[in-house]
């Protein structure tokens, strides 16, 4: 599936800055270099959501990485156990 975006050429930055800025509200902007891609410009909000979509899908991929090696884990229950353990022991040693 090719997903079409909006393209500008890059000389439209100065010229049309205002209206660039605009559209980056409605989604990210490929600029053209001579007719041809030369970069894509996004919002900071997109660039973070886009971000931190990455994070979890590598966190997805190492969790069924490990699942399907057979590797030993851990129930979220029992590491909040342990989680919870170990803080009431710190707790008790700053008394």
């Amino acid at each position: 599936m090719t997903i079409v975006l909006p393209t500008l050429p890059i000389t439209d930055l100065r010229t049309k800055q205002p209206e660039v800025m605009n559209q980056l509200q409605q989604s990210p902007v490929v600029l053209t270099h001579r007719g041809h891609g030369a970069a894509v410009l996004v919002s900071p909000a997109y660039w973070n959501s886009q971000q931190a979509e990455l994070r979890r899908l590598r966190l997805l991929v190492e969790a069924m990485q490990i699942k399907t090696k057979g590797e030993p884990t851990v129930s979220l229950a029992d590491v909040k156990r342990r989680i919870a353990a170990k803080k009431a022991a710190t707790d008790d040693l700053g008394r």
